[in-house]
This record gives C-alpha cells, structure tokens and sequence, in this order.
C-alpha cells in the first residue's frame, strides 16, 4: 500500500511538472508567435514613414495592424493574452525574440541585395546611354529657343576655382566612394558645368517668379543636377525627380521640396519625358 501510494503522488508530481510546460489554451505557440511579433515590428517599421500627426497612428496603423493579426488567424484580445503569458515566461521569451531578430535580419539581407543589384543596374543603364551619345552632344550645348516672356537671367556663376581643382579636392576627401558612383557623379557634373547656361536657362524659365542666383545654394545645385541628368540622360523623369527631392528632405528646408519637384517635372515635360509628377508628401 505504502508503495502504491509512493508511486501515485510521484505520478502526480510528474503530471503537474509536465502541465507546467504546456501552453495554456488561448495562448498562441512559440512559432506563431514569433512570426507574427516579426510581422509586427515590420510594420513598425513602415510607420517610419508616415507623417506624424496626433492622429497618424489610428488613421495609418490601426488597420495595418489588424491586417497582421488577421493574417495569423487571431485577434488583439488573443495576442494580449499570449504576451502576458510569454512576459511571465522570460526564457521562452527570449527564445522567440532571438528567432525574431533572425528573421529580421535574413529578411533585411534579403531586400538590401535586390536594392544593390536595381542600383548597380539603374547605374549601368545611365552609362551606357551616355556612351551612345555623340562626343559633341556631351560637350557642347544645344540652342535653346529663348522664352516668349522675358527671362532675367544671372550670367552663369564662376566657382572659385576651376571645375578640375573642385572635383580633385572633392574625391581626395571621399576615397572609400567606389569607382562605378564616382564616374555617374563626375558625368553630371560635367555636364553640370560645362552646360550650366543652358541648364540654368531651364531652370529660370520654369521658377516662377524666382531667380536662379537668389535661390538656397542647395536647392540651386539640385536642381542643376537634376536638370542636368534629365538633358543627357534617358533616365525616366520620376527617378531624377525621386533622387532630387531624397536629396532636398534631408538637406534643404520643407517647402523646397514642392518648388524642386514643380521645376524638374516642368523641366522634364518640355524635354519630352514620360510620365507623371512624383508625387511629394
């Protein structure tokens, strides 16, 4: 009898270590969780780039949200639960968070190699147009008929020192920039300099009501690139837009990203290019 007895209660003993590892019901498993939290930080993630307004979240994240528990066959109610239970169980915790930042990772790795490869051939593209360009056509400018109304137009502005010296002084600060970026940079450049009448003669004749010597220094030169690009490349007209416009959120004040991207696209219609206006937000 003593030992039937021994033998119940360790029965009893081993069920109830047994039960202590088991998930409770409602509680979503390990590998759903995990998927779903590495979902989850991804759209975090994405609300990066949404404007920020007291508002922004439940407008532009409540929905995306949703979308992701629905996906996982779940709701909030059941994902509350399960993070209550998993924050009460630390180690199996960090075992899904370290599967998660896994899954990030690889995710990440993923799309920087597709963002490398469309950059690398976007770059050749932009060569070889250039090369199939004439020598002369890369050189000297093309005549540009004078606009109907009257233009005020600043003579084109010196640098103070020679094109050469700049781009010298530019590149031996910049060593690591590898070679196939610095050669696309030092072609618009030229261009840039070389043609800067013709360049700034678009300009001003598409800025209403603007000069192009009174403009920000910044702006002034993103444009120039900008319309440079458009006169020597086939690159589409929303690319050289997108690119100016990165350009001018991170470098230059709020409202000139609006007045670039009116004057490229401008600019780029009566170059005959496709398609619409970027967009800016």
């Amino acid at each position: 009898m003593q030992k039937y007895k021994i033998f119940f209660f360790s029965l009893l003993l081993f069920c109830a270590a047994c039960n202590g590892d088991r998930i409770p019901k409602g509680v979503l498993d390990e590998e759903t969780m995990t998927g779903l939290l590495t979902q989850i930080h991804i759209t975090d993630g994405s609300m990066y780039n949404t404007v920020q307004f007291p508002d922004s979240l439940y407008k532009y994240g409540i929905n995306k949200y949703d979308m992701v528990l629905k996906s996982f066959h779940t709701d909030s109610n059941q994902f509350k639960k399960s993070v209550k239970y998993y924050t009460q169980h630390p180690d199996i915790l960090e075992k899904i968070y370290i599967k998660v930042a896994n899954d990030l990772k690889a995710k990440s790795d993923s799309l920087n190699k597709v963002y490398q490869a469309q950059i690398k051939a976007q770059n050749q593209r932009r060569l070889d147009s250039v090369k199939k360009l004439p020598k002369q056509q890369q050189s000297q400018a093309a005549p540009i008929t004078p606009p109907t109304a009257p233009v005020n137009r600043p003579a084109p502005v010196t640098a103070k020192q020679p094109p050469a010296q700049v781009r010298q002084t530019f590149w031996a600060e910049r060593p690591e920039v590898d070679g196939e970026t610095r050669g696309f940079a030092d072609d618009l450049f030229s261009i840039a300099t070389d043609r800067q009448e013709e360049v700034d003669t678009l300009i001003q004749k598409h800025a209403q009501h603007w000069r192009v010597d009174r403009m920000a220094a910044v702006d002034r030169n993103v444009l120039r690139t900008g319309v440079a690009e458009l006169i020597a490349y086939q690159t589409p007209r929303p690319v050289v837009i997108n690119e100016a416009l990165e350009i001018a959120r991170r470098f230059s004040a709020p409202e000139s990203v609006q007045f670039i991207n009116g004057v490229l696209d401008s600019v780029g219609k009566e170059l005959g290019r496709e398609t619409a206006r970027v967009k800016t937000k």
